[in-house]
């Protein structure tokens, strides 16, 4: 697809034509570019940071989120979800391990709960919805940086999600999951990007090799991580991986 792009430089219109492509699938390199200088936030009033409670009124589930201790309003950051599965995460363990992650990328964590402990509901998914525009409204947030990861269940809330709200949710990470969903019509202007962690004998596999395949179909960029023969959750360097793959979704 080529598309006309006007670009003006001080008192001249120039006029091109660029043949657009689709996001890289691959994974990033080990080490990225800093996205800015590292130093003390700049003053005024900045919003609460840290571990906050956060709800949203029309449903009685529970979230919280965790903002960077050195969150900077000049800043952009990314913000993702983690959708739990059948087990309910630990949050003092989840926050051990993600906190070094959004201090150092910029990161905004929300978490929010399930209704019922053994797992979410599609309706659920609008709660995922409202809680990221939320946090979105109170902060500076990146709008090409939202994403949803999650397994299990978690993980396919996170596909409806990301399918229903495409000028939200530009990203979602599934571990193990699929969707029967046909997925959404490629809009380059609300850009969507998978990462599919696949198990080769997952009870899930079939799921996720249709799932894989509408995707494709569909031109949407999907980055595959093999996981081996059983699935399981990303070891601290897939993680770490994970969240840098998630720092390029704003590259052009």
């Amino acid at each position: 697809m080529t598309v006309e792009v006007e670009v003006r430089h001080k008192d001249q219109l120039r006029k091109f034509q660029v043949k657009l492509a689709s996001l890289p699938e691959g994974l990033p390199p080990k080490e990225l570019p800093p996205a800015h200088p590292r130093g003390k936030p700049t003053e005024g009033q900045r919003p609460k940071v840290g571990q906050i409670a956060l709800s949203v009124p029309e449903f009685k589930n529970e979230a919280w989120a965790y903002v960077p201790e050195g969150y900077d309003p000049s800043v952009q950051h990314g913000m993702i979800a983690i959708l739990h599965g059948s087990t309910v995460l630990d949050l003092k363990a989840l926050l051990a391990q993600w906190k070094p992650l959004c201090d150092a990328n910029d990161l905004i964590l929300v978490v929010p709960k399930a209704r019922v402990n053994f797992g979410w509901q599609t309706d659920e998914a609008a709660f995922v919805e409202k809680l990221l525009a939320k946090v979105k409204s109170a902060y500076t947030v990146d709008s090409m940086r939202v994403a949803v990861f999650g397994r299990d269940s978690g993980a396919a809330l996170g596909l409806i999600a990301a399918y229903r709200s495409r000028e939200l949710i530009r990203a979602a990470a599934v571990i193990d999951a699929g969707s029967m969903l046909p997925p959404p019509e490629t809009d380059p202007e609300h850009r969507l990007a998978i990462y599919l962690g696949t198990a080769k004998t997952s009870q899930q596999a079939q799921v996720v090799a249709a799932t894989l395949m509408r995707l494709k179909a569909m031109k949407i960029p999907v980055t595959q991580k093999d996981l081996g023969k059983e699935a399981r959750d990303l070891t601290p360097d897939e993680l770490a991986e994970l969240v840098r793959w998630f720092d390029t979704l704003d590259r052009i």
